[in-house]
């Protein structure tokens, strides 16, 4: 199917051919920012764009983990403050208030770690329109670390692995940085 290239002229929206888009009643109406948006979903995403998207990306699970958290702690908190508790009886030879207190905390742990998932659905559900083009960057993304990454058994004490899966690199200078740690890293390795 031919594609319609859509021009301005003057203060008229047409076809290429000229013809009338609509007519000149409408045209406050229609703005180039709205005719633009399919051509900037099609187009490519900078590195820079989509090492910001990523940042943002991993702070959303990291923000919606805390209230997640809470609640998973108050909600341990609710069940095991009703709990009738009999002072003579142990659990596995703990006294049961040592026992319902560490169960609540891993309750919490539990809603911090249903917190990290339930924030990133929420973030790529308000990022919809892009997901395939930062899904695509995160492959070209992880195929960089990848091949630019160390052998991490050359590691030791004086000399640990620069950020292994590269978690760390939220924008281009960050991503320069791990390539000279890298670098800097196989330099010591091969002297050792």
């Amino acid at each position: 199917m031919e594609k319609l290239i859509v021009r301005r002229i003057g203060s008229q929206l047409t076809y290429a051919f000229g013809f009338r888009l609509f007519p000149t009643r409408f045209k406050s109406s229609i703005t180039d920012s709205k005719l633009n948006t399919s051509s900037k979903d099609i187009q490519d995403l900078s590195w820079n764009e989509f090492l910001y998207l990523r940042r943002q990306n991993l702070r959303s699970g990291l923000i919606a983990s805390i209230p997640s958290s809470i609640v998973g702690l108050s909600l341990g908190y609710f069940y095991f403050a009703t709990i009738q508790v009999d002072p003579t009886q142990t659990i596995f030879g703990i006294d049961p208030f040592v026992v319902y207190l560490l169960a609540t905390l891993a309750c919490g742990g539990v809603g911090w770690l249903f917190g990290r998932p339930i924030g990133i659905g929420l973030w790529k559900s308000f990022h919809s329109k892009r997901n395939k083009l930062i899904q695509e960057k995160e492959r070209d993304f992880f195929l960089h670390i990848q091949k630019n990454r160390v052998d991490p058994r050359h590691q030791s004490i004086n000399n640990p692995v620069p950020d292994y899966y590269g978690e760390k690199i939220g924008s281009l200078s960050d991503y320069r940085r791990w390539l000279r740690d890298c670098r800097a890293y196989r330099k010591k390795a091969l002297i050792e």
